[in-house]
């Protein structure tokens, strides 16, 4: 009987594990999906911007404040497709090398291509000892009692 309860865990460990894995999966899919519409929305943004200043540039006319405004727009496609490749770093609990831009576990210590020391590891530390210090939360939860 033991081993089949024992068993059923291990099936059912298994079967969370997956599910959590797919939804990751699902979501990271979701991000690349908004990565690719704001990359066409910048080169939509590039034509016609291109368009125009060669309009112009044929006018004689190569002063324009439209010309700032399609720049302004095309930022803003790239701080969210910025903001999107961090997303799915985090999901996929990966950071950037800062030396040469490899894409790194946050739990190695080192990169794997060039050698550098992981930053974000000492803030992954940080954050678990925090979460993890029963001392910060039983006097979080005194000091709550006691008011």
């Amino acid at each position: 009987m033991a081993f089949f309860s024992n068993f059923k865990e291990k099936v059912s460990g298994f079967a969370q594990n997956a599910a959590q894995k797919s939804g990751e999966v699902v979501e990271v899919t979701k991000l690349n999906i908004s990565i690719n519409t704001e990359e066409e929305g910048i080169k939509e943004l590039y034509c016609e911007l291109g368009e125009y200043c060669f309009k112009k540039f044929i006018n004689g006319d190569e002063s324009d404040s439209t010309v700032i405004g399609f720049c302004e727009k095309i930022k803003i496609h790239q701080e969210n497709i910025k903001y999107l490749k961090e997303r799915i770093n985090e999901i996929k609990n990966i950071v950037i090398c800062s030396s040469c831009g490899n894409s790194v576990l946050k739990t190695n210590e080192f990169c794997g291509k060039c050698g550098a020391k992981v930053e974000a590891e000492a803030e992954v530390a940080e954050e678990m000892v925090e979460e993890a210090d029963p001392k910060k939360n039983s006097a979080d939860e005194h000091g709550q009692n006691a008011e």
